[in-house]
């Protein structure tokens, strides 16, 4: 029970046999609304203390008559006014105003409402002394980012109680695409990576729509998604690969952000030989620089990113057959100890 609180209380216990009426005892200042002599009654507290509660059932068909007394119940009571409670507030602010609302705080005569610079409160600037329980919130013109309302229950008798909520003001913005926990890393030919938005600092809001676009990639997973899985394509080293996406939040659709990754030759520690290039013959002979009885992998693929062929293999050279593969320019890739190369390779028949 806190202070200023004056809704009913409804209290009641079991009916006992024989029982003609019942005696409430109640703290002091409490009364009771409609039937007082019942075993259940709705009672109205003072707004400024609790206290004990006890009842008395009375039985009059005997000789002497007697009551039957219930264990007392004690009421507890909080001298300061409950905290508010919000019953619409939503995260994303817009220009357009949206509806802030809590539920009436018992005891409160008044509110005031606070908000961040780059919030308008009933397209005013904050603070706003008013006895509603509901605000319009909007966004003030030129400014955005992170935001915050905040509501203040007044009592003169009881002091007063304080909700805050986090906000964000005006469209977020992706900032960059997080993947392997980089940004900026190059990609090597048909090397995998899923990418993620990272939006302006600070905003938590969840979009409900994706949209990415994709180019210069061999494959790509749902452009539907919150995050996106793509393998780049081979061949050209000099080109880009882009990644693009616009999401959608409770205020629209955000402009598409735009990240461009440089697909580059990358040389990591294995260093493959291949020879005769171009194959002319049937296969080619594969060599790993600084390798005795080293183990790797290979994989052959066309510019298209489909595997043509691929092996392990052990030792400084290998002979690799190209039987049965068509002319033209593939890429090979190398795995050795975790890391890989790719090469550009010609087969003429």
């Amino acid at each position: 029970m806190h202070c200023g609180d004056r809704n009913p209380v409804n209290l009641s216990v079991p009916a006992v046999t024989g029982a003609t009426s019942y005696t409430w005892s109640l703290p002091q200042g409490w009364t009771i609304s409609g039937s007082a002599s019942g075993n259940s009654i709705s009672a109205i507290p003072s707004g400024t203390n609790g206290g004990q509660v006890s009842v008395a059932a009375n039985i009059t068909c005997t000789t002497p008559n007697k009551a039957v007394n219930s264990t007392p119940i004690t009421i507890n009571y909080n001298s300061s006014l409950p905290t508010p409670t919000f019953n619409n507030a939503p995260y994303d602010i817009g220009n357009t105003a949206s509806s802030f609302s809590i539920t009436s705080v018992a005891g409160a005569t008044s509110y005031t409402w606070e908000a961040s610079s780059n919030i308008l409160i009933n397209g005013q600037v904050s603070p706003l002394q008013s006895t509603s329980t509901t605000v319009a919130i909007s966004q003030r013109p030129g400014y955005s980012g992170a935001g915050w309302v905040k509501v203040t229950a007044n009592s003169a008798q009881c002091g007063s109680s304080t909700l805050t909520k986090n906000v964000w003001v005006g469209q977020p913005e992706i900032l960059y695409f997080s993947y392997f926990g980089s940004a900026k890393h190059p990609t090597c030919p048909y090397e995998q990576h899923t990418f993620a938005p990272v939006y302006s600092n600070g905003y938590q809001g969840q979009p409900s729509r994706y949209r990415w676009a994709v180019g210069n990639v061999s494959s790509h997973g749902d452009l539907t998604g919150s995050t996106l899985t793509v393998t780049a394509a081979g061949f050209n080293f000099s080109s880009r690969m882009s990644i693009g996406l616009e999401v959608e939040t409770p205020l629209g659709w955000t402009q598409q952000f735009v990240m461009l990754y440089e697909i580059r030759d990358c040389d990591n520690g294995a260093e493959p030989m291949f020879s005769p290039n171009p194959v002319t013959a049937d296969e080619f002979t594969l060599e790993l620089s600084g390798s005795s009885d080293e183990s790797y992998s290979y994989t052959l693929y066309d510019l298209q990113g489909n595997q043509r062929l691929s092996g392990k293999a052990k030792g400084k050279k290998t002979k690799v057959s190209t039987k049965g593969i068509p002319a033209g320019t593939y890429m090979l890739r190398i795995e050795h100890k975790g890391k890989s190369t790719t090469r550009r390779m010609i087969i003429k028949k």
